[in-house]
């Protein structure tokens, strides 16, 4: 994999390293998919230049969100194409919410190369905003909050929500301690062994309702209080 930079070619079609980084994203958890989404907002313009012009030349018809079709133009009759076995597929686990389209920050986030070793810091800045207290571990309380379910509080989640949490922080919990630690944190990101990014935690739909609350705080507009983490090259492409 490239760190940097798009494969020779058509520049504006997408590298069939983005589609497969872009399957990986798909087959992820809530979790790893929001810490994703958190560590692209705080990307800087260099690190975001290509996908940015890949996702401006993709969207035709300037509206800022790419459509199945949109995606689909940029593909077929490419390199690409032989990466992506049902793009359709693809798309819907893209789009969590399913009002059929993929927003820029899901975009950078789903074709990220994300590399432990290059990536800490910006995995640090996205640990924070799950971290509410600081205090190194994020809860499940904690996580309902970043997520977007009820209120962050325990009593105030549906079942199906707290049951979630529960799964989520279950999985990636190595050490026992009930909750999620940095390193913890950095296997769900980029680790391949027992809760890792997939495969830790039963297969939900994207309709369900950490799910879909989870996307409503992840298409908020980025805050831009903190300066983005210049040291890591993310992109494969």
């Amino acid at each position: 994999h490239h760190t940097a930079g798009v494969g020779g070619g058509d520049q504006h079609m997408l590298h069939p390293d983005v589609v497969l980084n872009m399957r990986h994203y798909a087959q992820g958890t809530v979790l790893r998919k929001a810490a994703l989404q958190a560590m692209a907002t705080r990307m800087s313009a260099r690190q975001i230049r290509q996908l940015g012009q890949t996702f401006r030349r993709l969207d035709t018809n300037h509206d800022g969100v790419l459509s199945l079709r949109e995606l689909r133009a940029g593909i077929v009759g490419t390199s690409a194409a032989a990466a992506c076995e049902d793009l359709e597929a693809l798309f819907e686990q893209l789009d969590t919410d399913g009002d059929g389209e993929l927003q820029y920050t899901e975009f950078l986030a789903a074709a990220l190369c994300a590399r432990r070793g290059l990536c800490e810091d910006l995995a640090w800045v996205a640990f924070q905003q799950f971290d509410k207290d600081g205090d190194g571990h994020i809860t499940a309380a904690e996580l309902g909050s970043a997520l977007g379910a009820g209120t962050g509080a325990g009593e105030d989640l549906d079942e199906e929500q707290a049951a979630e949490l529960s799964e989520l922080v279950a999985a990636a919990d190595r050490d026992g301690d009930g909750t999620i630690c940095f390193d913890e944190f950095l296997n769900v990101l980029f680790g391949q062994g027992p809760g890792s990014a997939v495969g830790a935690v039963r297969k939900r739909p994207s309709s369900s309702t950490l799910a879909q609350s989870a996307q409503k705080v992840m298409k908020r507009p980025a805050a831009t209080s903190s300066p983005p983490a210049e040291r890591c090259p993310l992109l494969c492409a």
